[in-house]
Order: C-alpha cells, then structure tokens, then sequence
C-alpha cells in the first residue's frame, strides 16, 4: 500500500506573504487526522520551532516530521522538537550543487552523511531529500542513495523541486534508485505542480516502485517562488536512464 505524508503546514509555512497562526495550525492538524493522515511533515525547527503543533499532532496519534538541512544546527533543531522523524534535505543537480551550495557532489555527500548520522544518533528515524532529483545525473543519485542507506536512512525522497519533471522522467529517476537501494530503504516521490502535471507525476512515481507520496492540500506549497522561474523541461538523461520504465503515461 502507498503511504502518504502531509506537507502541508511546513510548505505552506514558506509561501511569501502567508502567516499561519499556531491556532490556525492546531487547526489543520486536527482536520489532516479526522482525514486518516498518518504521517505529517510540520515545519522547519531552525527558522520556526512550532514545538505545539507537534504535541498536537501527537495526541491526534500522527506521526510527525522535522526538516532540516544538511547542517549540524539544523539536525539539532529538529531534533530539539522530538519528531518521529527528521528529514534531511540536500541537492542532487549539478546545476544546484554549482549556483545554490556551492559545493561539489563529494562535499554535499560528506554533509548530508554527517546530517543523517547526527540524527540517527538522536534517536529518531531518518529519511533524506534528495532536492532537484529529476534534474540530477543518474550516477550522483545512485551515489547519494547509497550513501544514504549506509548512513542509516529509512527512506529516500525524490523531489521535483523546480517543477520541471513529467511522467516519463520521474519514472527513470524512481526506477533507477529503487533499483540501487534494492530494498534497503523506502523510495518517496515528493512532486510540485508547476507545470500542472503534480498528480501525474506522482502517479509515474508509485508506478516506477515509489513506496510514498509527499502531499499538501490544495497545492498550497512554495510555487510562487518556483513560479517566478520555470526552468526548461526535463532533461533526456532521465527518459534514458532506464529505457524499461520511462514509458509516456
């Protein structure tokens, strides 16, 4: 059965503009667990703690999700909450590692690897984000996943973070991680619906073998940033990348 994880409260966070009181929260909460949600992803801890909204979350009996980047601080953060869980981010492209962390794909690797331990030494469950996955080099994300599973992740999620994937690539891109981690960890699939194709990529990643759909309600996550610039369409590589699953829907 495809799992599913709430985002949310912690995207919707980050809309510019958009001020979610810790009522209006509790709020969502409580209607999100009369839905049958199981599992919620409620904020990021180092720039918002939200420590309430998880206490509410666990007397709704939800399991709950802290984001943190792949920085010490941030593992700290999260943790200081007590989550279920933290999720880990880090990029994946080439084109992000260069004009948005600056470092090589062995640096991030290294920090993601230190992120995913610290937690794991917290005492929660871990799941990493790969960021930009669709864009990203088949070989970088086989590279990080298994990395990933070594350091103790129980799952990995593949994000679409600039919207730009469809079907056909977010099938080659799932298909050839849960190839390489072979069972070892969950595959999630977390899509944005830029291009008005959300669903149905979603839909492409649990084909492929995604065992998990990240999910808001209403769609109300960060587009507006993603919105102001729309890269160009996914590129070959992940049609190519594995020729048995990349079929159009």
């Amino acid at each position: 059965m495809t799992g599913l994880k709430d985002l949310t409260l912690r995207e919707g966070s980050q809309v510019p503009g958009l001020d979610i009181s810790d009522e209006e929260g509790r709020a969502v909460i409580d209607a999100l667990a009369t839905l049958g949600v199981e599992r919620i992803e409620l904020s990021f801890p180092r720039a918002t703690p939200r420590e309430s909204w998880y206490r509410a979350a666990e007397d709704r009996g939800l399991r709950t999700a802290a984001l943190a980047r792949s920085v010490p601080a941030d593992v700290e953060a999260a943790l200081a909450v007590d989550p279920d869980e933290v999720e880990v981010i880090i990029t994946s492209s080439a084109v992000q590692l260069e004009h948005a962390l600056g470092k090589s794909q062995s640096e991030a690797e290294a920090m993601m690897v230190d992120a995913i331990e610290r937690a794991v030494d917290g005492g929660v469950d871990v799941g990493v984000t790969l960021m930009d996955a669709i864009r990203a080099e088949g070989a970088a994300l086989d590279s990080y996943a298994a990395a990933a599973v070594d350091a103790g992740v129980d799952h990995i999620t593949l994000a679409d973070t600039t919207g730009a994937g469809d079907p056909a690539s977010v099938r080659g891109t799932v298909a050839g991680v849960v190839e390489t981690v072979a069972g070892a960890a969950g595959v999630a699939i977390h899509p944005h619906d830029d291009m008005g194709v959300g669903a149905a990529n979603a839909k492409a990643g649990v084909e492929a073998g995604a065992d998990s759909v990240d999910a808001t309600v209403g769609g109300s996550e960060n587009e507006p940033a993603t919105r102001r610039s729309r890269p160009s369409p996914s590129s070959s590589r992940n049609t190519a990348r594995r020729s048995t699953s990349t079929t159009s829907s």
